[in-house]
């Protein structure tokens, strides 16, 4: 019984921390969703802004109220430290209240009991108080018959003095009373004859009651085992029922965590697709600004064809100048260094568009494998909380109907003790009776001595045998009588054997069919416990697999960083050598006032040009900004999945615990039945 107690403390403490752990992680899911929205986490944990005071500074009617105390206090938290203090108060106000609520419960069934104990000897008390009526009132009568005999033989025993008297003054010859003393002879053997079968018959009686009040101790003693059988039978259905309704609300509290932890992932599965489609509209952006890129390259090209038209033309106006000429040849071998370097940066941006498209596909496929997993392992776990629904009101069902069993065992039983107890008293009856018979065939055989050495006259010996003749049809009347009672008794005896077999095997029926449900709810309960590890482990490759996920995408994004970092130098690089090239463009105008017009239109083209590829790169800085703080945003948002996974997996683990614990129950109490 300790341990079972043990056992039930630590459950409903289990149940109380689960409870406790599921509040908390519904209010880090809020600040994370505020945070999300808000951009702040801000009082992120400390939902209703309330100044906190210390649990020991709490009255003492605070710190008996277990509903106060959990509620204002230990529902949420600020820090480690904190959660941490709390905890241990928890523990200490909940082992506390439970200790007082076992006292109080032990104390409400020593009363019932002590209540029921004091009836049960106030009932005996009475039956013995009946008895002893009954024994003085048989004495009494018994006193009374002594006196009347004792009287009668008094009288028989003064009367001869005088008849031998009076036979010899009546002038009575010898021969008569020679024929007086041979009749009184007769009758005195019969009499004795008569007496000895009654005191065999006496004995015989005897000795079966002997075995009727044997019987009648090896059948109470056999329907108090019975009904202690039955009462433990009672208690464990009553405890199985018990840990049937904790199972099943705790399997509704995970339950419920459970698609909390579902609706959370099902929304950062949302905000991630909705991710994948803001990164699908960065891919086109950039797509768009290759192809300005592409057209901005094929109008400088025009432009350089422009400038090389126009050096030709300078080449043939101004063939005489050869400071010119070597000018030019420098120009054009930067404009040549300058196309090496366009045509670079286009090969280096195709080839991360590919290799970024390359990677956005497999992130997609791995995506969509993930999603098929989960899906998978989320229908195992519903497939499993069904079936254990389904076990859990099979086992209800046979509860009660072993209930239904075990009270109308207790009737019967009840039945056959009231039964029983009327049994005893007339057992009781007969064996007073028997007694009284005993003590008068011994008065008789008293009285029957004493007149065979004083009888003289034939006229009172007569009538003393007539007196016998009485006695003895009287004597023999009741011995009829007393056969008949034992008759009674023993057809009685066997009826109450009949019910004390017939409630043994209810009890053997009621013991199997309960080891036997017993057995398949503890196999089902194992099969669901590996069902449920499975999937466990299937989680857990799934947050690996994320886990990979996302160091593959942080060392993506670095890479790009570096990417990015190059292209802006070699931008700046462009842009120094534009400005090179615009001061030579100058140096020449003031040189050629003949193509001064062309040389404008050239410089004009080509800062349009710049300016717009400076802009294109400007937007493509800001695009991979974006997607940087994209990247960041997602990295937390897998690492709040890990957390939420953690967490679920600690619950998980929790379960499989209190299955666990369950099955030693169970076990521990099979052990015990057997």
């Amino acid at each position: 019984a300790s341990d079972v107690d043990k056992f039930s403390r630590e459950n409903r403490s289990l149940s109380q921390q689960t409870k406790d752990l599921a509040r908390q992680v519904q209010q880090l899911l809020r600040a994370q969703l505020d945070r999300v929205n808000n951009g702040s986490n801000e009082n992120a944990l400390v939902p209703y802004g309330r100044t906190r005071r210390p649990i020991n500074q709490q009255s003492p009617r605070q710190l008996m109220s277990a509903d106060a105390v959990i509620t204002d206090q230990l529902s949420s938290f600020k820090d480690v430290v904190e959660l941490h203090e709390q905890h241990t108060h928890q523990l200490a106000t909940i082992r506390q209240l439970t200790s007082d609520l076992m006292e109080a419960h032990r104390k409400i069934d020593d009363g019932s009991t002590d209540k029921e104990e004091i009836t049960q000897v106030r009932n005996e008390l009475g039956a013995m108080r009946e008895a002893r009526q009954r024994q003085e009132h048989m004495v009494k009568a018994i006193i009374d018959q002594r006196d009347m005999y004792r009287k009668m033989c008094n009288e028989g025993s003064s009367a001869p003095s005088h008849t031998p008297l009076l036979t010899i003054e009546a002038g009575g010859s010898s021969s008569a009373l020679a024929l007086t003393s041979e009749a009184v002879s007769e009758d005195t053997e019969d009499l004795r004859e008569r007496v000895t079968l009654l005191d065999r018959e006496l004995n015989r009686s005897q000795g079966q009651f002997k075995v009727l009040t044997d019987f009648k101790t090896e059948l109470e003693s056999s329907l108090a085992r019975a009904t202690e059988e039955a009462r433990q039978k009672r208690d464990e259905a009553v405890r199985l029922s018990a840990e049937v309704d904790i199972n099943k609300r705790r399997s509704d509290m995970l339950s419920a965590q459970l698609a909390d932890a579902k609706k959370v992932l099902n929304s950062y599965v949302r905000k991630e697709g909705s991710m994948d489609a803001m990164l699908n509209q960065h891919v086109m952006q950039s797509t768009t600004d290759q192809a300005r890129i592409e057209k901005l390259q094929d109008e400088k090209r025009i432009a350089e064809a422009k400038l090389r038209s126009i050096e030709t033309t300078r080449d043939i106006a101004v063939a005489s100048e050869k400071r010119l000429a070597e000018d030019n040849t420098a120009l054009k071998m930067e404009v040549a260094q300058l196309s090496k370097l366009m045509d670079s940066v286009q090969r280096l941006e195709t080839g991360l568009v590919g290799q970024k498209d390359q990677e956005i596909e497999s992130i997609s496929q791995e995506r969509g494998r993930l999603s098929n997993a989960l899906h998978k392992a989320q229908k195992e776990l519903q497939d499993a909380a069904l079936r254990a629904d389904q076990q859990r009101d099979a086992l209800q069902s046979e509860s009660a109907r072993l209930r239904v069993k075990l009270e109308t065992a207790e009737e019967t039983a009840a039945a056959a003790d009231k039964k029983l107890a009327e049994e005893a008293g007339r057992l009781q009856a007969h064996e007073a009776r028997t007694e009284a018979l005993q003590s008068q065939v011994d008065d008789l055989q008293t009285r029957l001595t004493r007149r065979e050495t004083a009888e003289a006259g034939a006229g009172l010996a007569g009538h003393l045998v007539v007196s016998n003749d009485v006695k003895v049809k009287e004597l023999e009347l009741r011995l009829s009588e007393a056969n008949e009672a034992q008759t009674r008794a023993e057809e009685g005896q066997s009826q109450y054997q009949a019910v004390a077999l017939a409630h043994e095997k209810n009890l053997v029926e009621l013991t199997s069919s309960s080891d036997t449900k017993i057995n398949e709810a503890q196999a089902e309960l194992k099969v669901a416990t590996e069902r449920a590890t499975r999937a466990e482990e299937a989680v857990q490759k799934l947050q690996g697999n994320l886990k990979d996920l996302a160091t593959e995408h942080e060392q993506l994004r670095e890479r790009l960083l570096k990417d990015v970092q190059t292209a802006e130098a070699k931008a700046a690089t462009l842009t120094a050598n534009g400005t090179l090239l615009e001061e030579k463009i100058a140096a020449a105008k003031l040189k050629e006032e003949g193509l001064e017009a062309d040389l404008t239109a050239a410089r004009q083209e080509a800062s349009e040009a710049n300016a717009s590829y400076e802009r294109e790169l400007r937007a493509h800085a800001n695009m991979m900004t974006k997607y940087q703080a994209q990247s960041v945003e997602k990295q937390k948002d897998a690492s709040m999945v890990k957390e939420l996974s953690s967490t679920v997996s600690a619950l998980k683990a929790s379960l499989v615990e209190a299955h666990v614990s369950s099955d030693q129950q169970k076990t521990s109490l099979d052990h015990r039945i057997s």
